[in-house]
Protein backbone atom coordinates (compact mmCIF):
# COMPACT_ATOMS: atom_id res chain seq x y z
CA UNK A 1 0.00 0.00 0.00
CA UNK A 2 2.87 2.38 0.74
CA UNK A 3 4.40 1.65 -2.65
CA UNK A 4 1.05 2.25 -4.37
CA UNK A 5 0.70 5.68 -2.77
CA UNK A 6 4.28 6.68 -3.49
CA UNK A 7 5.50 6.67 0.08
CA UNK A 8 9.20 7.20 0.67
CA UNK A 9 9.36 4.35 3.20
CA UNK A 10 10.50 1.83 0.61
CA UNK A 11 12.52 -0.25 3.05
CA UNK A 12 9.42 -1.01 5.12
CA UNK A 13 7.48 -1.80 1.98
CA UNK A 14 10.14 -4.27 0.81
CA UNK A 15 10.28 -5.92 4.22
CA UNK A 16 6.53 -6.51 4.30
CA UNK A 17 6.46 -9.41 1.75
CA UNK A 18 9.25 -11.17 3.61
CA UNK A 19 7.46 -10.91 6.94
CA UNK A 20 4.22 -12.02 5.28
CA UNK A 21 5.99 -15.06 3.85
CA UNK A 22 7.35 -15.92 7.30
CA UNK A 23 3.87 -15.62 8.79
CA UNK A 24 2.48 -17.82 5.99
CA UNK A 25 5.07 -20.51 6.65
CA UNK A 26 4.37 -20.39 10.39
CA UNK A 27 0.65 -20.63 9.71
CA UNK A 28 1.14 -23.64 7.43
CA UNK A 29 3.18 -25.41 10.12
CA UNK A 30 0.48 -24.67 12.66
CA UNK A 31 -2.18 -25.99 10.29
CA UNK A 32 -0.17 -29.18 9.76
CA UNK A 33 0.17 -29.77 13.51
CA UNK A 34 -3.56 -29.15 13.98
CA UNK A 35 -4.34 -31.60 11.17
CA UNK A 36 -2.13 -34.24 12.78
CA UNK A 37 -3.89 -33.74 16.12
CA UNK A 38 -7.28 -34.14 14.45
CA UNK A 39 -6.13 -37.31 12.71
CA UNK A 40 -4.94 -38.88 15.94
CA UNK A 41 -8.12 -37.76 17.68
CA UNK A 42 -10.20 -39.45 14.96
CA UNK A 43 -8.33 -42.76 14.79
CA UNK A 44 -8.14 -43.41 18.53
CA UNK A 45 -11.94 -43.34 19.06
CA UNK A 46 -12.33 -45.50 15.96
CA UNK A 47 -10.20 -48.18 17.59
CA UNK A 48 -12.21 -47.90 20.80
CA UNK A 49 -15.45 -48.13 18.82
CA UNK A 50 -14.24 -51.34 17.22
CA UNK A 51 -13.53 -52.82 20.65
CA UNK A 52 -16.93 -51.65 21.91
CA UNK A 53 -18.63 -53.49 19.03
CA UNK A 54 -16.83 -56.66 20.08
CA UNK A 55 -17.67 -56.23 23.75
CA UNK A 56 -21.41 -55.75 23.12
CA UNK A 57 -21.58 -58.78 20.81
CA UNK A 58 -19.72 -61.01 23.25
CA UNK A 59 -21.91 -59.76 26.10
CA UNK A 60 -25.06 -60.73 24.22
CA UNK A 61 -23.79 -64.26 23.56
CA UNK A 62 -22.68 -64.74 27.15
CA UNK A 63 -25.98 -63.49 28.54
CA UNK A 64 -27.92 -65.95 26.43
CA UNK A 65 -25.76 -68.89 27.43
CA UNK A 66 -25.67 -67.87 31.07
CA UNK A 67 -29.47 -67.71 31.32
CA UNK A 68 -29.67 -71.20 29.86
CA UNK A 69 -27.13 -72.46 32.37
CA UNK A 70 -29.01 -70.93 35.32
CA UNK A 71 -32.22 -72.60 34.17
CA UNK A 72 -30.92 -75.94 35.31
CA UNK A 73 -27.64 -76.89 33.71
CA UNK A 74 -25.49 -78.84 36.15
CA UNK A 75 -21.84 -77.95 35.86
CA UNK A 76 -19.00 -79.06 38.10
CA UNK A 77 -15.50 -77.64 37.73
CA UNK A 78 -12.54 -78.47 39.90
CA UNK A 79 -10.57 -75.72 41.65
CA UNK A 80 -7.64 -76.11 39.30
CA UNK A 81 -9.74 -75.62 36.17
CA UNK A 82 -11.64 -72.58 37.45
CA UNK A 83 -8.70 -70.26 36.97
CA UNK A 84 -8.18 -71.36 33.37
CA UNK A 85 -11.88 -70.99 32.54
CA UNK A 86 -12.00 -67.52 34.05
CA UNK A 87 -8.90 -66.60 32.05
CA UNK A 88 -10.57 -67.81 28.86
CA UNK A 89 -13.65 -65.76 29.68
CA UNK A 90 -11.49 -62.71 30.22
CA UNK A 91 -9.81 -63.20 26.85
CA UNK A 92 -13.12 -63.63 25.09
CA UNK A 93 -15.02 -60.70 26.59
CA UNK A 94 -12.42 -58.35 28.02
CA UNK A 95 -12.55 -56.56 31.37
CA UNK A 96 -15.51 -54.41 30.38
CA UNK A 97 -17.43 -57.45 29.15
CA UNK A 98 -16.82 -59.25 32.47
CA UNK A 99 -18.02 -56.23 34.42
CA UNK A 100 -21.19 -56.04 32.34
CA UNK A 101 -21.68 -59.79 32.62
CA UNK A 102 -21.65 -59.58 36.40
CA UNK A 103 -24.53 -57.09 36.29
CA UNK A 104 -26.88 -59.26 34.25
CA UNK A 105 -28.59 -60.53 37.42
CA UNK A 106 -29.55 -58.37 40.41
CA UNK A 107 -27.64 -60.59 42.80
CA UNK A 108 -24.76 -61.22 40.46
CA UNK A 109 -23.99 -64.46 38.73
CA UNK A 110 -23.24 -67.45 40.82
CA UNK A 111 -19.89 -69.20 40.53
CA UNK A 112 -21.38 -72.21 38.76
CA UNK A 113 -23.33 -70.15 36.23
CA UNK A 114 -20.34 -67.90 35.58
CA UNK A 115 -18.09 -70.87 34.94
CA UNK A 116 -20.78 -72.49 32.81
CA UNK A 117 -21.01 -69.39 30.66
CA UNK A 118 -17.22 -69.19 30.50
CA UNK A 119 -16.94 -72.77 29.33
CA UNK A 120 -19.77 -72.46 26.82
CA UNK A 121 -18.56 -69.22 25.21
CA UNK A 122 -15.53 -69.83 22.98
CA UNK A 123 -12.75 -67.26 22.99
CA UNK A 124 -13.52 -65.44 19.74
CA UNK A 125 -10.81 -63.10 18.44
CA UNK A 126 -11.89 -59.52 18.03
CA UNK A 127 -13.08 -58.52 14.58
CA UNK A 128 -12.58 -55.29 12.71
CA UNK A 129 -15.92 -53.68 11.84
CA UNK A 130 -16.75 -51.77 8.66
CA UNK A 131 -15.14 -54.34 6.35
CA UNK A 132 -14.58 -52.72 2.97
CA UNK A 133 -15.81 -49.28 4.07
CA UNK A 134 -12.54 -48.21 5.70
CA UNK A 135 -10.60 -49.21 2.59
CA UNK A 136 -12.89 -47.10 0.39
CA UNK A 137 -12.64 -44.13 2.75
CA UNK A 138 -8.85 -44.24 2.72
CA UNK A 139 -8.87 -44.57 -1.07
CA UNK A 140 -11.20 -41.58 -1.42
CA UNK A 141 -9.04 -39.54 0.99
CA UNK A 142 -5.90 -40.31 -1.01
CA UNK A 143 -7.70 -39.68 -4.33
CA UNK A 144 -8.81 -36.25 -3.07
CA UNK A 145 -5.21 -35.41 -2.16
CA UNK A 146 -4.05 -36.57 -5.60
CA UNK A 147 -6.81 -34.60 -7.32
CA UNK A 148 -5.65 -31.44 -5.55
CA UNK A 149 -2.11 -32.09 -6.79
CA UNK A 150 -3.29 -32.56 -10.38
CA UNK A 151 -5.32 -29.35 -10.30
CA UNK A 152 -2.27 -27.54 -8.93
CA UNK A 153 0.16 -29.12 -11.43
CA UNK A 154 -0.12 -26.38 -14.06
CA UNK A 155 0.49 -23.59 -11.56
CA UNK A 156 3.33 -25.52 -9.91
CA UNK A 157 5.05 -25.94 -13.27
CA UNK A 158 5.14 -22.16 -13.67
CA UNK A 159 5.84 -21.33 -10.01
CA UNK A 160 6.99 -24.36 -7.95
CA UNK A 161 5.75 -24.46 -4.37
CA UNK A 162 8.19 -23.96 -1.54
CA UNK A 163 7.74 -25.15 2.03
CA UNK A 164 4.56 -26.99 2.96
CA UNK A 165 2.48 -26.95 -0.22
CA UNK A 166 -0.71 -28.71 -1.28
CA UNK A 167 1.15 -31.88 -2.24
CA UNK A 168 3.16 -32.15 0.98
CA UNK A 169 0.22 -31.48 3.30
CA UNK A 170 -2.17 -33.76 1.37
CA UNK A 171 0.15 -36.77 1.22
CA UNK A 172 1.33 -36.30 4.79
CA UNK A 173 -2.28 -36.17 6.01
CA UNK A 174 -3.08 -39.49 4.31
CA UNK A 175 0.14 -41.08 5.58
CA UNK A 176 -0.35 -39.89 9.17
CA UNK A 177 -3.95 -41.16 9.15
CA UNK A 178 -2.79 -44.55 7.88
CA UNK A 179 -0.08 -44.86 10.53
CA UNK A 180 -2.42 -43.73 13.32
CA UNK A 181 -5.18 -46.11 12.22
CA UNK A 182 -2.84 -49.10 11.96
CA UNK A 183 -1.30 -48.31 15.35
CA UNK A 184 -4.73 -47.95 16.98
CA UNK A 185 -5.88 -51.36 15.75
CA UNK A 186 -2.74 -53.51 15.75
CA UNK A 187 -2.73 -55.97 18.62
CA UNK A 188 -6.38 -55.48 19.52
CA UNK A 189 -7.95 -57.55 16.76
CA UNK A 190 -7.59 -60.98 15.29
CA UNK A 191 -5.27 -63.76 16.29
CA UNK A 192 -1.55 -63.14 15.65
CA UNK A 193 -1.04 -66.88 15.19
CA UNK A 194 -3.68 -66.93 12.44
CA UNK A 195 -2.03 -63.94 10.76
CA UNK A 196 1.27 -65.83 10.77
CA UNK A 197 -0.41 -68.86 9.19
CA UNK A 198 -1.98 -66.55 6.60
CA UNK A 199 1.39 -65.07 5.66
CA UNK A 200 2.98 -68.52 5.47
CA UNK A 201 0.30 -69.65 3.03
CA UNK A 202 0.59 -66.49 0.94
CA UNK A 203 4.34 -66.95 0.60
CA UNK A 204 4.42 -70.73 0.13
CA UNK A 205 1.19 -71.91 -1.55
CA UNK A 206 -0.80 -68.79 -2.52
CA UNK A 207 -2.83 -70.37 -5.35
CA UNK A 208 -3.99 -73.59 -3.70
CA UNK A 209 -7.41 -72.14 -2.74
CA UNK A 210 -6.84 -72.12 1.03
CA UNK A 211 -6.82 -68.29 1.10
CA UNK A 212 -9.35 -65.91 -0.43
CA UNK A 213 -8.37 -65.62 -4.14
CA UNK A 214 -9.23 -61.91 -4.14
CA UNK A 215 -6.86 -61.24 -1.26
CA UNK A 216 -4.17 -63.40 -2.87
CA UNK A 217 -4.35 -61.13 -5.92
CA UNK A 218 -4.30 -57.93 -3.83
CA UNK A 219 -1.35 -59.21 -1.80
CA UNK A 220 0.63 -59.95 -4.97
CA UNK A 221 -0.41 -56.63 -6.52
CA UNK A 222 1.47 -55.07 -3.61
CA UNK A 223 4.66 -56.46 -5.16
CA UNK A 224 3.84 -54.88 -8.54
CA UNK A 225 3.04 -51.40 -7.24
CA UNK A 226 6.64 -50.67 -6.11
CA UNK A 227 7.92 -51.82 -9.52
CA UNK A 228 5.48 -49.41 -11.19
CA UNK A 229 6.47 -46.52 -8.92
CA UNK A 230 10.17 -47.24 -9.51
CA UNK A 231 9.66 -47.04 -13.28
CA UNK A 232 7.72 -43.77 -12.91
CA UNK A 233 9.92 -42.05 -10.33
CA UNK A 234 13.53 -43.07 -10.97
CA UNK A 235 13.86 -41.38 -14.39
CA UNK A 236 13.45 -38.09 -12.50
CA UNK A 237 15.18 -39.06 -9.26
CA UNK A 238 18.82 -38.14 -9.99
CA UNK A 239 20.15 -35.73 -7.33
CA UNK A 240 16.73 -35.51 -5.71
CA UNK A 241 16.39 -33.12 -2.79
CA UNK A 242 15.85 -33.17 0.16
CA UNK A 243 15.75 -36.99 0.24
CA UNK A 244 16.98 -39.67 -2.21
CA UNK A 245 14.51 -42.01 -3.87
CA UNK A 246 16.05 -45.48 -3.55
CA UNK A 247 15.67 -46.09 0.24
CA UNK A 248 11.94 -45.36 0.11
CA UNK A 249 11.39 -47.37 -3.07
CA UNK A 250 13.32 -50.33 -1.65
CA UNK A 251 11.33 -50.30 1.59
CA UNK A 252 8.04 -49.95 -0.32
CA UNK A 253 8.41 -53.56 -1.52
CA UNK A 254 7.88 -54.56 2.13
CA UNK A 255 5.93 -51.64 3.64
CA UNK A 256 4.02 -50.19 0.68
CA UNK A 257 2.56 -46.72 1.23
CA UNK A 258 3.94 -46.64 4.78
CA UNK A 259 7.44 -46.27 3.31
CA UNK A 260 6.75 -44.56 -0.02
CA UNK A 261 4.44 -41.74 1.10
CA UNK A 262 7.12 -39.58 2.83
CA UNK A 263 9.19 -39.54 -0.37
CA UNK A 264 6.16 -38.60 -2.49
CA UNK A 265 5.47 -35.73 -0.10
CA UNK A 266 9.02 -34.35 0.16
CA UNK A 267 10.59 -34.85 -3.28
CA UNK A 268 11.05 -32.27 -6.00
CA UNK A 269 8.72 -32.42 -9.01
CA UNK A 270 10.68 -33.22 -12.19
CA UNK A 271 8.14 -32.74 -14.95
CA UNK A 272 8.18 -30.79 -18.20
CA UNK A 273 11.58 -29.35 -19.11
CA UNK A 274 13.37 -31.11 -16.25
CA UNK A 275 13.90 -34.58 -17.72
CA UNK A 276 17.32 -36.19 -17.56
CA UNK A 277 18.78 -37.53 -20.78
CA UNK A 278 18.55 -41.29 -21.11
CA UNK A 279 22.35 -41.51 -21.26
CA UNK A 280 22.62 -39.92 -17.80
CA UNK A 281 20.43 -42.54 -16.09
CA UNK A 282 21.87 -45.45 -14.16
CA UNK A 283 22.07 -48.87 -15.81
CA UNK A 284 18.95 -50.38 -14.18
CA UNK A 285 16.75 -47.36 -14.89
CA UNK A 286 17.95 -46.91 -18.48
CA UNK A 287 17.95 -50.56 -19.53
CA UNK A 288 15.31 -52.24 -17.35
CA UNK A 289 12.78 -49.71 -16.06
CA UNK A 290 12.74 -47.70 -19.30
CA UNK A 291 12.32 -50.86 -21.38
CA UNK A 292 8.91 -51.63 -22.84
CA UNK A 293 9.45 -55.25 -21.81
CA UNK A 294 9.19 -54.09 -18.20
CA UNK A 295 5.69 -52.76 -18.91
CA UNK A 296 4.75 -55.98 -20.71
CA UNK A 297 5.94 -58.07 -17.73
CA UNK A 298 3.99 -55.95 -15.22
CA UNK A 299 0.88 -56.06 -17.42
CA UNK A 300 1.09 -59.84 -17.90
CA UNK A 301 1.53 -60.48 -14.17
CA UNK A 302 -1.27 -58.08 -13.28
CA UNK A 303 -3.61 -59.57 -15.89
CA UNK A 304 -3.14 -63.08 -14.48
CA UNK A 305 -3.80 -61.88 -10.93
CA UNK A 306 -6.88 -59.93 -12.07
CA UNK A 307 -8.30 -63.00 -13.81
CA UNK A 308 -7.49 -65.16 -10.78
CA UNK A 309 -9.45 -62.77 -8.56
CA UNK A 310 -12.34 -62.30 -11.00
CA UNK A 311 -12.67 -66.08 -11.37
CA UNK A 312 -12.55 -66.66 -7.60
CA UNK A 313 -9.51 -68.89 -8.03
CA UNK A 314 -10.20 -70.05 -11.60
CA UNK A 315 -9.00 -67.59 -14.27
CA UNK A 316 -11.04 -69.40 -16.92
CA UNK A 317 -14.27 -68.74 -14.97
CA UNK A 318 -13.76 -64.97 -14.59
CA UNK A 319 -17.03 -63.08 -14.51
CA UNK A 320 -19.30 -60.92 -12.39
CA UNK A 321 -20.78 -63.88 -10.51
CA UNK A 322 -17.36 -65.25 -9.63
CA UNK A 323 -16.11 -61.79 -8.65
CA UNK A 324 -19.11 -61.37 -6.34
CA UNK A 325 -18.33 -64.72 -4.73
CA UNK A 326 -14.69 -63.63 -4.37
CA UNK A 327 -15.78 -60.52 -2.48
CA UNK A 328 -17.97 -62.61 -0.18
CA UNK A 329 -14.91 -64.73 0.59
CA UNK A 330 -12.74 -61.67 1.24
CA UNK A 331 -15.07 -59.83 3.62
CA UNK A 332 -14.60 -62.15 6.65
CA UNK A 333 -10.84 -61.90 6.18
CA UNK A 334 -11.03 -58.11 6.31
CA UNK A 335 -12.83 -58.37 9.65
CA UNK A 336 -10.67 -61.02 11.28
CA UNK A 337 -7.12 -60.28 10.05
CA UNK A 338 -5.34 -57.00 10.69
CA UNK A 339 -2.81 -58.03 8.01
CA UNK A 340 -5.48 -58.35 5.32
CA UNK A 341 -7.32 -55.27 6.56
CA UNK A 342 -4.31 -52.93 6.39
CA UNK A 343 -2.95 -54.48 3.19
CA UNK A 344 -6.17 -53.60 1.35
CA UNK A 345 -6.00 -50.03 2.70
CA UNK A 346 -2.39 -49.86 1.50
CA UNK A 347 -3.45 -51.04 -1.97
CA UNK A 348 -6.12 -48.33 -2.25
CA UNK A 349 -3.69 -45.58 -1.22
CA UNK A 350 -1.00 -46.65 -3.71
CA UNK A 351 -3.63 -46.74 -6.43
CA UNK A 352 -4.81 -43.21 -5.61
CA UNK A 353 -1.29 -41.77 -5.34
CA UNK A 354 -0.29 -43.13 -8.77
CA UNK A 355 -2.18 -40.39 -10.67
CA UNK A 356 0.09 -37.38 -10.01
CA UNK A 357 3.23 -39.50 -10.46
CA UNK A 358 1.96 -40.76 -13.81
CA UNK A 359 1.09 -37.18 -14.84
CA UNK A 360 4.60 -36.01 -13.97
CA UNK A 361 6.21 -38.84 -15.96
CA UNK A 362 4.05 -37.98 -18.97
CA UNK A 363 4.93 -34.28 -18.81
CA UNK A 364 8.59 -35.23 -18.54
CA UNK A 365 8.14 -36.87 -21.96
CA UNK A 366 6.13 -34.03 -23.53
CA UNK A 367 2.60 -35.39 -22.95
CA UNK A 368 -0.33 -34.22 -20.79
CA UNK A 369 0.52 -30.58 -21.45
CA UNK A 370 -2.15 -29.45 -23.93
CA UNK A 371 -4.69 -32.00 -22.64
CA UNK A 372 -6.05 -33.05 -26.00
CA UNK A 373 -8.93 -35.53 -26.07
CA UNK A 374 -6.60 -38.47 -26.68
CA UNK A 375 -4.33 -37.39 -23.80
CA UNK A 376 -7.30 -37.12 -21.45
CA UNK A 377 -8.53 -40.58 -22.39
CA UNK A 378 -5.05 -42.09 -22.03
CA UNK A 379 -4.48 -40.51 -18.61
CA UNK A 380 -7.95 -41.51 -17.36
CA UNK A 381 -7.45 -45.11 -18.49
CA UNK A 382 -3.98 -45.42 -16.99
CA UNK A 383 -5.07 -44.04 -13.61
CA UNK A 384 -8.57 -45.52 -13.33
CA UNK A 385 -7.55 -49.18 -13.72
CA UNK A 386 -5.27 -50.27 -10.84
CA UNK A 387 -1.94 -51.89 -11.78
CA UNK A 388 -3.04 -52.70 -15.34
CA UNK A 389 -3.53 -49.04 -16.29
CA UNK A 390 -0.04 -47.92 -15.20
CA UNK A 391 1.37 -51.06 -16.86
CA UNK A 392 -0.21 -49.96 -20.16
CA UNK A 393 1.47 -46.56 -19.71
CA UNK A 394 4.86 -48.18 -19.09
CA UNK A 395 4.42 -50.11 -22.32
CA UNK A 396 3.26 -47.19 -24.49
CA UNK A 397 5.05 -44.14 -23.08
CA UNK A 398 7.51 -42.28 -25.32
CA UNK A 399 11.21 -42.80 -24.54
CA UNK A 400 13.35 -40.10 -23.01
CA UNK A 401 15.69 -38.16 -25.28
CA UNK A 402 19.11 -39.70 -25.65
Amino acid sequence: LRLRHGSSQSASAMAWPRSAARRARAASRGSLLLLLALIIGFCAPLGRLSRACLSSRGLGNAAELSSGADAGAAFVVGPGAAEGVAQSLGQGLGSQGLADLAQLQPGGLGESSLLAAAAAVPAVPAELPFAGTVQLLFGAFAAAASGAQILRSGAERDAPETGLGVRTIGIFAVWATLVAYAAANTGGFGDPAQDKVLLDKLLSTPFDGSVSPLFVSIFNFMGLWPAIYAALLLPGARNQSPVPAWPFLALSFFLGAFALSPYLALRQIRGYGEADARSSLDFVTANVLESRLNGVFVFGSGAFLALFAAGNGDPAAAGLASLSAAWVGLEPLLRESITAHVTCIDFCILWAFAGPVLLEDGQRRGLFLEWTTSERLLFALCWAVPVLGPAVWLTLRPPLDE
